[in-house]
């Protein structure tokens, strides 16, 4: 639901939230995001707000020779301007009206574990190289002061192809109890120094979490 008054948009959905989402995923997992909406006839705001599971990028509109930088996407995301015509039927209450409206996006709160996919497109065609840092400062790009905005990196999957042609995955992941970086390749567990060394494959999703620093 949106409303004009961005607080109450946020209270009503906290309350939907709380009497519906109660399980260790979405205490752990969910982040949430704002849509903000704004009349381009008198600027009138929209808000509303919901929940995500998972991060998605898509590289085709990520994609720039001065934007290659995970951090950098956060802001992207925030300040990507969708245009509503009036054939998406966006009402403006204080027009009393349908109007055309710019509709952002934007981070509002991430979890304490958050997960990045990113989009390649159709048979994954864009397999330009994902810059990832082990820790990811996201102070500028949260909104809610009190979320979590520091975040370590903890896991990697990557899409590799086979001798035979064929596609397989395989996942790069600290080990809080060894303290040691793991890589799971198909049958075979070994150690690994620095998984940001490990280049083979494309990167398909990136796993965070905000926790003590990690070294490596």
């Amino acid at each position: 639901n949106f409303n004009t008054d961005k607080n109450k948009a946020l209270n009503e959905f906290m309350a939907y939230y709380k009497n519906n989402f109660k399980s260790l995923i979405s205490q752990f997992f969910v982040g949430f995001l704002k849509t903000k909406r704004i009349c381009k006839v008198c600027r009138e705001g929209l808000y509303s707000f919901n929940l995500f599971p998972y991060i998605e990028f898509d590289l085709d509109r990520c994609q720039n020779a001065n934007n290659l930088n995970l951090q950098n996407w956060f802001k992207i995301q925030n300040n990507f301007c969708l245009i509503l015509n009036k054939d998406h039927h966006v009402a403006c209450q204080n027009c009393k009206s349908i109007t055309e409206h710019n509709e952002f996006k934007q981070f509002f709160c991430l979890p304490h574990n958050f997960i990045i996919s990113f989009n390649r497109g159709e048979a994954f065609k864009n397999q330009v190289n994902v810059n990832f840092p082990p820790f990811l400062d996201l102070a500028g790009s949260i909104e809610k002061g009190d979320s979590f905005m520091n975040f370590n990196l903890v896991g990697i999957i990557r899409r590799l192809i086979d001798e035979k042609g064929s596609e397989y995955y395989i996942s790069i992941y600290f080990d809080p109890f060894q303290k040691c970086w793991l890589l799971c390749d198909r049958n075979n567990l070994s150690k690994i120094q620095n998984p940001l060394n490990y280049n083979n494959g494309m990167v398909m999703m990136l796993f965070y979490s905000a926790a003590a620093s990690i070294g490596f």
